[in-house]
């Protein structure tokens, strides 16, 4: 049971086996040049079994679970996030890459857990049908305030375009929230460029920037903008 899920990994890909025996320090090179290359990525995962110290092991899950999940291939990273739970309870890696930092709003249901439909009346430009955006009657009534959307002129029957259905939302399955796939390939990136003598020794490792850094980064993008 205890190695089911690192059975898991190492059957993750067909050249799982042959490249098992590579250097896994020019594995993560080659990650580290290109992440989304899904074949060395396979290999990478299949051979962190055969890593015999902890602190690497646990390292080399992590970056699995992020750069899986980063490249869309959320059953393989919850396999690697699953394998560090089992294997290493008591590494600070489980808390510090949980699921719950990598949360953002659901773009299609935008939290309310139920799948949006595109309005019938005015097939989603939210502008109202009757007076077509004047706000008045067209015709000969065209000084009347229009019934349907009493001169507002928008859609009475939607919201921005969309009306909201009965059917669960199958990008969220209706719980509102998704993995931040762009903030989790960023922080598997940020990773691969720490020093492998550090994490060898179990020293602290800062994964995300203060906010310090991320206004000086806010500050230096404007002043690159002409």
């Amino acid at each position: 049971m205890k190695r089911r899920r690192f059975l898991y990994l190492a059957a993750l890909s067909p050249f799982g086996a042959a490249l098992a025996a590579e250097d896994r320090t020019q594995l993560r090179q080659q990650l580290k040049i290109n992440p989304y290359d899904k074949q060395r990525l396979d290999a990478f995962a299949a051979s962190v079994p055969s890593e015999s110290n902890a602190n690497i092991q646990s390292y080399d899950l992590t970056i699995c679970y992020l750069t899986y999940c980063g490249t869309g291939e959320m059953e393989k990273g919850k396999a690697a996030y699953t394998a560090l739970m089992q294997h290493h309870p008591g590494s600070t890696w489980v808390e510090r890459i949980a699921p719950e930092r990598f949360k953002k709003r659901c773009p299609d249901c935008q939290q309310r857990r139920q799948r949006r439909e595109i309005c019938p009346d005015c097939n989603g430009s939210n502008i109202c049908p009757t007076c077509k955006g004047t706000g008045k009657l067209p015709g000969l009534n065209d000084k009347k305030v229009c019934p349907t959307c009493n001169g507002n002129r928008r859609c009475p029957t939607c919201r921005n375009g969309y009306i909201e259905s009965q059917t669960p939302c199958k990008t969220c399955r209706s719980s509102g929230w998704v993995l931040d796939q762009r903030k989790m390939m960023q922080t598997s990136k940020r990773l691969l460029e720490v020093d492998l003598k550090k994490v060898e020794k179990g020293d602290h490792i800062r994964i995300f920037r203060t906010r310090e850094e991320r206004r000086n980064r806010e500050e230096r993008d404007t002043e690159l903008v002409p």
